[in-house]
């Protein structure tokens, strides 16, 4: 996150638990000033209310809550709160005219705060990069060891190694002091790369990757959009099965398109071995268009393939326009990784400016999947300051891993305030058949679902469903847009 040169960043964490429930969160901010001077504040916040948010911005701090400002600061926050369960979202975006969101992390659960803080490897891998076209990509690595004294500190280098045709050589960075971030950007150090990344370090990091439009008429300095793109911690023991994944919605209606990407990375310094194979796809979608059979494509190791949705990829994958759902994808060898990169055009799908982006990383799926109900929490969703926001529901079950079909309802509750004193809608009971997606803008609602519209909302969505697997997502849909 960082409140320096073009961007500012605002953290969201939501207590989705009941009403009475109010706890406070423990928040440790490390990383720099504008100066390169390193900066560590760690403190509680004040009780946020089952329901209530705690919101951040890093400019202005949340004076509500006891959390001070931090005007150009660079680097990481972890937070614990005693509020379970609990989800949070961190929206970066750059100043000035050429404005731009993506999600910076997403949480699905918080730790309370007896656990430790826990960093599962010191080996992060991120699954796509690219400095191609007129893209870029912003690679983060953290280091959050040392600025509170119970954890010692840790002082370390990161081996970066890059995987696709005409990958540069490997290169060490650092060292990286207690609390310190590198950001490392693909056209200065990878010109026209475009693959995955691997970092093995001598100490347990964080990370990030932002992935955005940087130029406007050769203005690097005003990025169109973005997204973000979270990489996965990596455990050398667990790369030995083959791998199944779900992407839990992708569009390529009502002027979306979602680029696939789909990695083969058992080639990495990880110490698997190298695994040529193959990728079925398995389109689930709505009744609007026909079903697609499966598609199947070749995937060497240290390679990926990329393609867009209504496109297809030549010889290997059919095109499907106008179709929206999810796609099951079930590969034939070890540390796969997809990602799903849906955008919308203004106006128009030759517009460079996006309306709307969105990242979504792929779910591993561990067979069979559970049968167990689960809500589903849209951290921080807003209709203010011009801005919407795009809500998807999904039940994914009926899928190709095997999974019995089950039609149910949600029951999708709204926690938050109404701008100027208006009464938050009542609760909607949303009926969805087995891979049916539910689309629709938080300000105009659903009338043929029965969703209210919610103009001048702000706080989270619960959706409560009496069938497993369902699935969530949300965009931000940016000022002056309009999702159709």
């Amino acid at each position: 996150m960082s409140d320096q040169g073009n961007s500012t960043t605002r953290i969201v964490i939501s207590n989705d638990s009941d009403p009475t429930v109010a706890d406070y969160c423990e928040l440790q901010f490390e990383g720099t000033d504008e100066i390169g001077d390193p900066v560590g504040l760690f403190l509680n916040s004040t009780d946020v209310p089952g329901g209530g948010q705690l919101d951040i911005d890093l400019a202005e701090g949340a004076p509500a809550y006891g959390v001070p400002a931090l005007p150009g600061f660079e680097g990481a926050l972890t937070a614990l709160c005693g509020f379970y369960p609990g989800a949070s979202i961190s929206i970066t975006k750059s100043a000035g005219k050429g404005k731009s969101q993506a999600f910076s992390e997403k949480r699905d659960a918080l730790l309370s705060p007896a656990a430790p803080i826990y960093l599962p490897s010191t080996m992060l891998l991120f699954p796509y990069g690219s400095n191609r076209g007129n893209r870029d990509t912003e690679i983060a690595i953290h280091n959050p060891w040392g600025l509170n004294a119970e954890d010692g500190a840790y002082v370390g280098y990161c081996d970066l190694q890059y995987y696709s045709d005409g990958a540069p050589p490997p290169m060490t960075v650092g060292p990286f002091g207690q609390g310190e971030q590198v950001v490392l950007t693909l056209s200065e150090v990878a010109p026209n790369f475009e693959g995955y990344v691997a970092a093995s370090c001598d100490f347990g990091p964080t990370g990030f990757a932002r992935l955005s439009l940087p130029t406007r008429g050769g203005k690097k300095s005003t990025p169109l959009y973005g997204y973000g793109l979270k990489p996965s911690y990596v455990d050398p023991s667990d790369g030995a099965s083959s791998s199944s994944m779900l992407l839990p919605w992708v569009s390529s209606r009502d002027g979306f398109e979602t680029q696939i990407v789909i990695s083969n990375a058992s080639a990495n310094p990880f110490g698997d071995a190298p695994q040529n194979g193959s990728c079925t796809l398995a389109y689930q979608g709505d009744a609007l268009r026909p079903v697609l059979p499966p598609q199947n494509v070749l995937v060497n190791a240290g390679q990926q393939f990329v393609f867009d949705l209504a496109d297809g990829l030549s010889l290997s994958i059919t095109g499907a326009p106008d179709f929206e759902g999810s796609i099951g994808v079930s590969c034939d060898f070890p540390r796969a990784f997809g990602y799903a990169l849906t955008s919308k055009a203004k106006g128009n799908n030759n517009n460079p400016n996006k309306e709307s982006t969105l990242s979504q990383e792929a779910e591993t799926i561990m067979l069979p999947r559970s049968i167990d109900p689960e809500p589903v929490v849209y951290p921080f969703v807003s209709n203010r300051d011009g801005a919407d926001r795009g809500i998807v529901l999904v039940n994914t079950t009926g899928d190709a891993f095997g999974t019995t079909a089950a039609d149910g309802s949600c029951v999708l509750s709204y926690a938050g305030t109404i701008e100027d004193g208006g009464t938050v809608p009542a609760d909607a009971d949303i009926a969805l058949v087995a891979g049916e997606a539910v689309r629709f803008n938080l300000s105009e609602g659903l009338v043929s679902k029965g969703i209210p519209a919610a103009p001048g909302f702000e706080g989270f969505l619960k959706a409560d469903c009496d069938f497993p697997l369902a699935r969530g997502t949300d965009y931000r849909i940016q000022l002056g847009g309009r999702d159709k």
